[in-house]
Parts: structure tokens; sequence; C-alpha cells
């Protein structure tokens, strides 16, 4: 009998549970049908005017007297029209569509007392909730039963039969059989569409768990590995199988053994899976702290590891992420299985390199067939490399002292008797070089002695930091004067350290920073040569001539600077003796570490000044000046560390990468190379993977 009943509906508004950028904006509930059982049901939404067309990553909640059920509904850009939400059995029952969403299990309690549907921000609340006794009438948004007529996005629409399971050709016998159509030849036939009949009919069998009739490779019999296309081949309700599955979700605190209890540890699920015998991690969105700089991040052989999964592991989400959080050297996989894989997951590498050192996203070691299908693997930045010290300025040369002036000494009428006059003493140095002290005066007919040679090492020329040779006692007035020292010769400046280079190489399967060298020292500058004494008088009175002055030390060199080093390398992958294939992965990286700088050189002290020889005295001569200490040479200036490398896939050792066209690559920016000339980085999506 159909009836025509009015129910209660209450709308209110409702903050939505939903993920930003997303909304339900402008669509309405608009037919609710389930029939008395619950396997089969589906909710049609419809559009109003100016309805949002893109809104999906948004909640929409079924909440009846003993349940709850909260969808997430992928992204989605639709069409203002219809949207279709319907679960196994409606796709499986005659006269259908397909849905938009599909959902395993019942979206509801169809013998609840009351229902609500949240719904963007509106509420729906039908109390009480009535069924229709007929299972072919739905429930209108205005409580009213109407012929269900589910329509879907594309503007399909269908028509579910009086009675989802119905039954045909019905025969009087003793022992009629339940048999279910097998439209596929699995020999699973299809729940929704049986007869009963006295015979087992042709087309016909009696097991009725098949739930895709129309494609032999889905039932229960067959094996079901997590896919990209997210079928359900073994017909448990998920991709994947149940029983050969340890379930990890964000925020779990369960065992980790069922669907309905996830643990929230996914790096401790993977000793979970190997001790229960588990092929699979199934694991829903969210973000994942995997390992530890002390425990590492590895990832262990024989468990593979799907991503991806969402409403109770019902559905997959093509672009919901499920990131593990992994210390700046990456995960890695030692001697994996065979075909062991990883898919929808994201490995994203730490930011917190330490200087000079390279992050790396996964590391595959010995394996002979890995598999990473709609993968990312983001390597963190590499570390900056350490800036040179600095060289050290040299000490500057001190300065000589003058001779003493030229005395008589003479005990005759009208003479006075004086001593010799002291000769100038050479500047004296921290790195051993003097400068050279004047030489003596020469009293009446006598020679002043010539001054001394300044230490180290001076320029081509006369005289070059040798000492002034002594005046000639009783001589004419010229040869009488001693003569002037000669200067210090000036250090050389230290050579300049190389600059790292752009070169790619590893070492022991480490990558290799390319560093500066450091700048060598310059040389000391040589101490002046002293000053001659002044030749001797005997004009009258005998007398002293003048004592020379004393030459300038050498200034010291300055030290060289050391040279910055490399920067680190990002690389989104590193194969060590392995192969690997990749199905629409993407290699990324960020940025490379900049190189050091070089130190600033250290200066050179500047030369001490040789000081004046003293006077000669009535006809003695003079002592000869001393000369100047040369300056110091300035050390090295350090070279800069080449900046770090990007790059996608890094082939060492016996390995072998196989990618298909649509796996990608997106590399973040070089290292720029430390000042004082080191090189920027490469940037390379694969490094010797040919």
């Amino acid at each position: 009998m159909n009836r025509r009943l009015f129910l209660s509906v209450v709308l209110v508004l409702f903050s939505i549970k939903s993920l930003a950028g997303s909304s339900f904006d402008g669509w309405l509930v608009n037919e609710i049908y389930s029939n008395q059982s619950g396997t089969v049901q589906y909710v049609e939404l419809i559009a109003t005017a100016g309805a949002n067309t893109s809104f999906g990553n948004s909640f929409i909640d079924f909440i009846s007297d003993n349940s709850n059920l909260s969808l997430l509904i992928q992204d989605q850009d639709v069409n203002p029209t219809f949207f279709l939400i319907a679960n196994q059995g409606f796709v499986q029952t005659p006269g259908t569509i397909e849905p938009d969403f599909l959902v395993h299990g019942s979206l509801f309690d169809p013998l609840t007392s009351v229902l609500t549907i949240k719904l963007g921000s509106d509420q729906y609340t039908f109390d009480p909730w009535l069924l229709s006794n007929d299972e072919f009438y739905a429930t209108d948004s205005q409580s009213a039963w109407v012929i269900n007529t589910p329509t879907n996005n594309i503007g399909e629409s269908g028509q579910l039969p009086e009675a989802p399971l119905f039954l045909s050709d019905f025969e009087f016998c003793a022992s009629p059989i339940t048999q279910y159509r097998d439209a596929d030849s699995d020999n699973y036939g299809n729940a929704f569409d049986a007869l009963f009949s006295c015979q087992l009919e042709t087309g016909y069998v009696l097991d009725g768990t098949d739930c895709d009739d129309t494609t032999a490779i889905v039932n229960p019999g067959m094996p079901d590995q997590p896919d990209l296309e997210h079928i359900d081949q073994n017909c448990d309700g998920i991709d994947g199988d149940i029983n050969d599955s340890i379930f990890v979700a964000d925020g779990g605190q369960g065992s980790g053994l069922s669907v309905s209890d996830p643990t929230g540890d996914l790096f401790a699920a993977q000793q979970l899976a190997l001790s229960n015998n588990k092929s699979w991690l199934l694991i829903g969105v969210g973000v994942y702290p995997f390992g530890s700089l002390v425990e590492g991040a590895g990832i262990e052989p024989g468990v593979n590891m799907a991503g991806g999964y969402i409403n109770d592991f019902n559905n997959r989400w093509l672009t919901g992420n499920t990131t593990l959080n992994v210390p700046y050297h990456g995960a890695s996989l030692d001697s994996a299985t065979t075909n062991q894989t990883l898919q929808y997951i994201v490995i994203q590498g730490a930011n917190d390199t330490p200087a000079s050192e390279t992050a790396y996203a996964l590391t595959v070691r010995n394996s002979a067939s890995v598999n990473l299908e709609q993968v990312i693997l983001f390597a963190g930045v590499g570390g900056d490399g350490i800036n040179g010290l600095n060289g050290n300025d040299g000490a500057d040369g001190n300065n000589g002292t003058a001779g003493g002036n030229g005395v008589e000494n003479d005990s005759g009428f009208s003479c006075s008797t004086g001593s010799q006059p002291s000769r100038g003493s050479g500047g004296s140095s921290v790195c051993g070089q003097s400068g050279g002290r004047g030489g003596s005066p020469g009293l009446e007919d006598s020679n002043g002695s010539p001054g001394a040679a300044g230490e180290g090492f001076g320029m081509p020329g006369n005289n070059a930091n040798l000492g002034g040779s002594g005046g000639v006692g009783n001589s004419n007035a010229t040869d009488r004067l001693g003569d002037d020292g000669g200067n210090g010769l000036d250090g050389d400046d230290g050579n300049e350290g190389m600059n790292g280079i752009n070169v790619i190489e590893f070492v022991g399967n480490e990558y290799i920073v390319s560093s500066g060298t450091d700048g060598t020292n310059g040389e000391h500058g040589g101490g002046g040569g002293g000053g001659g004494g002044g030749g001797g008088g005997a004009f009258l009175c005998h007398s002293y001539g003048g004592a020379g002055g004393g030459a300038g030390s050498g200034g010291c060199a300055g030290t060289g600077s050391e040279g910055g080093t490399g920067g680190g390398a990002s690389i989104a992958l590193r194969l060590i003796d392995a192969n690997i294939s990749l199905i629409n992965t993407l290699l990324r990286t960020n940025t490379a570490g900049d190189g050091g700088s070089g130190g600033f050189r250290g200066l050179g002290g500047d030369g001490g000044f040789g000081r004046p020889g003293g006077n000669g005295e009535d006809d003695s001569g003079a002592g000869g000046d001393g000369g100047n200490g040369g300056d110091g040479g300035d050390g090295g200036t350090g070279g800069g560390g080449a900046g770090g490398a990007v790059i996608g896939v890094a082939c060492l050792g016996n390995s072998t990468l196989n990618a298909d066209p649509d796996t990608s690559y997106q590399l973040g920016d070089v290292g720029s190379g430390g000042l004082s000339g080191g090189q920027d980085g490469q940037s390379l999506n694969t490094y010797q993977c040919d």
C-alpha cells in the first residue's frame, strides 16, 4: 500500500566541519532513499541559482539514533545540477546509474526514529523519520514520499524497481532455490539481481557476494592490492585487503588491526605488520612523524605503504596528502622485497640540515625492485657552508733610534774631552725582522764602523737592507761621512686560496661539498740596515764622528684567511645499487646550501722608520741614517665554497631508474657560491641515471 505521510522537517543553521576554501553553498537535499534493510540507499543533492561548483574537501554528516557517519567529499568540480551520493547496494541494483560519490555500507540507519543530515551551513532534521512500506518511494526535502528518481551530476537518471531484490519466473516446488545472476561468469552473483526457481538456471549461481557483476576481475575470490584506480577487487569494502593490512589514521589510538581501530603511530606500525604477517600499511590522510635523527627513518623491507584513505578507509582521496615527516637525511629503504611499493605517500624532509650537510627525502639501497606510485619526495634545504675565519694582521715594525752626535776627545789646549757617541739601535721585531744597529764613529784619523745589516729580505737595489759603510777618518769632507743604511725590502703577498667549483662528486655514496682552500701567509718585510759611523776628525782637536742611526724593523706578514666550506645539496631520491620504477611521481627539492665565503685576508704590518745618524764635530764625519724597514706582505684571501647542487634522482653504484612520462621534477634554487668567487651549484633532474 502506498501512503503519503508528511513529516516534521527542521532546517537550522550549522557551522560546517569543512576545509578552507570549500562550501556546499547553494546546494539542498532533494531526495533521500533507503530500503528497509539499509542495503540500498542514496541521497540526491540539487543546486539552486548561484550554487558553488567546487565544493570538494567538505564534510556531509548523517546522524541516526545509534550511528553517525561523516563523509569527506574529495576535490570536485561539478555542474550546478545534481550530486548523487549512494552506497554499494545501489550500484548493484538493476535500473540504477553511476553515483557521483560511492560509499561502502550504509549511509544511515534506516530504522532510526530521527535522521539529521548536515550539509554545508544547513542542517536537515527529519523528526520522525519514517520509511515507505513500498520500497519504490523516496523522501523529498518536504518530507513527502515521491517515486524515486536518482539523478547524477551529468544528468543521468535512473529508477529503482519495486523491490531492489526482485523475484521472477517463480515455480511452485518443494525446495525453491534462491539464485543470483552472474553476468560476468566469475561464479559470484549479484545479490540485488536474484530469482527463485526449482532448478539452477543458466547464468545464475548460488553465491550472491559479487560487488561488481560487470567484470570478472572483481569478486570476493580475487587478490586485492591498493591500486591507482581505487578498485575494491575482493569486495571487502576497501581498496586493498582487510586481512592483509594494518590500519593507520592521524590521531588513531587503537591496535591497528582493523578498520575501526586504527593506530596513529606510523613508524611503529611497520613492526606491527611484520609481527602479524601483514603486507600493507593502509594510511589515512594526515601528517605523521616518521623516525628521528637518532633512530633513523627506515622503511622496513616487506612493508608496503598506501596512503590517501578517508571515510574510515572506504574511500581514497587523489589529492589528499598522507605525509611522512622525516629527518633531514630522509627516509631509507634497504634490501627491499620484490616489488615493494609506496603509493599516494608524501615524504617530507626536515629543513634543519647542519652546515655543509646534504638533505635527502628517500634513499633506496640494495634493492632489486621498488615501485613509487603517485609519490611526492620533497627533500629539505641543503646546509649552508661555513664562512672561513679571517686572517690576522701583521704587527707593524718598530722605529730605530738616532745615532749620537760627534764630540771632541782631546786634552789639548782649548779642546774638550768626551765619550764615544752611542750608536743608534735598530728597531725590534716580534717576527724576527729587526733593523740593523748604527755603526760606531771613528776618532781622529780612524774610520767609522759600518752599520749592521737588517734581518730579512729586501727588494733588489744597492745596499738593500745592508748597513751603511763607515766614514774614513781624517780624510776629505765627503769621505768622512758615514753611508746611509739600505731600506728593508717589502714582503711578498700570500697566494689567494682556490675557490670551490660546482663539480658533483660522491664519495662513499655521500655527496661531497666543494670548499675553498685557505689563503697562504704573506712574507715579512726586511729590517733596514743601520747607518755607518762617521770618520774621526783631527783638525785642531781630535774628535769623534757622529754615530750611525738605527734602522727600522720590518713589518710582520699578514696571515692567510680560511676558505669557506661548500654548501650541501638537496636531493629528492638517492639510489645505491637499487632498481626503482616511478609512476606519476614528483621529485622535488628545496634550495641547496650556499657556499661559505672566504675570510678576509690579514694585512701586512708597516715597516718601522730608520733614524738619522749623529752630526759630526769640527771636521769629523756625520753618521749615516738608518734605513726604513720593509712592509710585511698581506695574507692571501681564502677561497669561497661552491654552492650546493639540487638533484632529482642520484643513481649511484649499479642503479637503474625507470620513470614514466607522468613523473616530473620540481627543483629548488641551487646554492650560491661563497664570496671570493665560489661557483654556484648545479641543477640536475638526474645524475648518472642513464
